[in-house]
């Protein structure tokens, strides 16, 4: 039974988890309803978050979703529980940012969860001082290995690092990423109720919950359903050679289970295999986003972690080997070794999400190897090697992090908020019959699908069609530089990609807006100006 300390200890973390994963979002609310800004619908990385409210919109007048970045939206056949849900809520009338944005609290739910089950299933009642430490460092642990030195990485590499170090990072995936933060608290509860069962007192039975939440998992996202699935086979494997497990512990037997589960999270990748290999719009994505990780080290994806790696193998010299370390050791090894392999073989994409949650097996393991391997150590020496601990890993560098997070959400660079004119220019072109597409500089671009429902000339860049050589071209075309420059060769890019409209940001230098009026000339039909935003209409 846990102690009273133990179950307000619980609490405590999860307030406090809770409280900075909602502060994000919550400043950004506040300043809409207290200053009455205009926010962009981001809370998170601008171009996902657009990305997200893009496909919201789609889902809200098809329910299936197509790339609504390309050219031509294309075959509308991707079809997402938690957009599709968010997708009615607009259908209804609620706003697309905030039909989205009530995943972010399910979001902690389910990560406070899966954590709290995770380590509750692996440490004892009896030990509720290291259940505490391993609870705090597995929802917290925010190390950032790039501020104790400098890391030799090339530009590119290190955006593929800090994408890692993200993802290291559990509380990162609330401040935007709510589809992570919900499939990766499923992973966590699935695996331990997995353990449970394989060993537990009840291993009849079919695991239906079980068997749903696998699905969920993987169909939400595909990178914690690899793990999952990585991680059960392994497992099994393991804990079937002589010698692994200790004597006199529960050992699992036959196959039906681990099969059901395994097939319940396979469904959904064959899925997204399929999206892959079958639809340009979707392929286009993953092409892309393999060649931004192309060429970084394999020891940057494992950087991030070094800490619980180097604590984590102290618990297999624990006098209990069971099935439940198996597990975790599975779980840390499957995204590890998961993400490394599509790095080098490039057969998938982003090999940074499969660090997301990798904390909390990972954590877990290290408690239980460090209080083991201090168990005759002084009350206060192991107190103070844990406070420590803690202050190193999650305290000093998450609250360096949450600051650096809430600075972000109030810098216009990082277009949180827009200005109100560039809202009325947007509402203008969703509301006008004109037919064509928007070209709009910046990442207005990636607001435009959600906003009017039309397609940008550049949006996201994972999604875009060509986004590298389109983006080089409007800057060109926009700012006026190279080919840019002439007056020629402008109306002939403008008019024979048949845009409707140019939406003119208030970040453009005056002169520059007026330079590219200029250059445009007769192909203007009219000039609209909202504030310091300019709408022009193109013949």
């Amino acid at each position: 039974m846990p102690s009273r300390w133990y179950r307000s200890s619980k609490l405590a973390v999860w307030a406090l988890f809770a409280f900075a994963g909602c502060s994000v979002l919550a400043r950004c609310l506040y300043q809409v309803i207290a200053h009455g800004w205009v926010w962009s619908g981001a809370f998170g990385y601008t171009a996902d978050g657009m990305q997200y409210l893009g496909f919201v919109r789609e889902a809200s007048r098809h329910l299936l979703i197509g790339n609504p970045f390309a050219t031509e939206v294309g075959t509308r056949v991707f079809l997402h529980p938690m957009l599709g849900l968010s997708g009615g809520l607009a259908w209804l009338g609620l706003p697309i940012p905030y039909a989205f944005a009530l995943w972010m609290p399910v979001g902690v739910i389910s990560v406070v969860w899966g954590a709290t089950r995770a380590v509750e299933s692996a440490i004892p009642a009896s030990e509720s001082g290291p259940r505490i430490v391993a609870l705090i460092l597995g929802l917290g642990y925010a190390f950032r290995p790039d501020q104790l030195g400098h890391i030799p990485l090339g530009l590119k590499e290190r955006l593929s690092f800090s994408v890692a170090e993200g993802d290291a990072w559990p509380m990162r995936l609330l401040f935007g990423w709510p589809l992570g933060a919900v499939s990766t608290g499923l992973l966590a509860v699935v695996l331990a109720g997995y353990w449970t069962k394989r060993t537990g007192p009840t291993r009849s039975g079919t695991p239906w919950l079980l068997c749903i939440g696998a699905f969920l998992c993987s169909w939400i996202q595909p990178w914690p359903g690899l793990t999952l699935i990585a991680a059960v086979v392994a497992a099994e494997l393991v804990s079937r050679i002589p010698g692994v497990l200790s004597n006199g512990v529960p050992r699992p037997t036959g196959w039906r289970t681990p099969a059901l589960l395994l097939a319940s999270a396979t469904c959904p990748l064959i899925y997204y295999a399929l999206l892959d290999r079958l639809e340009s719009g979707w392929a286009l994505s993953g092409v892309q986003l393999v060649a931004l990780t192309h060429g970084t080290p394999w020891w940057a994806l494992w950087l991030p972690l070094a800490p619980l790696l180097l604590l984590a193998p102290l618990a297999w010299r624990t006098t209990t080997r069971d099935f439940r370390l198996v597990m975790l050791t599975t779980w840390s090894l499957a995204g590890l070794l998961g993400g490394t392999l599509i790095l080098e073989s490039e057969l998938g994409n982003v090999p940074q999400h499969m660090l997301r949650g990798l904390s909390i097996p990972l954590a877990t393991l290290s408690v239980i190897g460090v209080a083991h391997a201090t168990r005759s150590w002084p009350g206060a020496s192991r107190v103070a090697i844990s406070g420590i601990t803690l202050l190193a890993l999650v305290v000093i560098p998450g609250t360096m992090r949450l600051g650096t997070e809430l600075s972000d959400t109030m810098n216009p660079v990082n277009q949180r908020f827009i200005a109100p004119g560039e809202a009325e220019a947007f509402k203008a072109i969703s509301n006008s019959q004109r037919a064509g597409g928007v070209l709009a500089p910046g990442p207005l671009g990636a607001m435009v699908p959600w906003r009017t429902g039309r397609v940008p000339w550049v949006g996201h860049r994972n999604l875009t069609p060509d986004y590298n050589l389109r983006s080089s071209q409007q800057s060109a075309y926009v700012n006026g530089f190279g080919l840019g420059a002439s007056t020629a060769e402008t109306q002939k890019f403008f008019k024979s990609h048949g845009f409707a409209f140019v939406l003119i940001p208030c970040s453009l230098p005056v002169g520059t807006r007026l330079n590219l009026i200029k250059r445009l000339g007769g192909q203007v039909a009219r000039t609209q100006r909202f504030e310091c935003a300019y709408l022009l209409t193109l013949r």
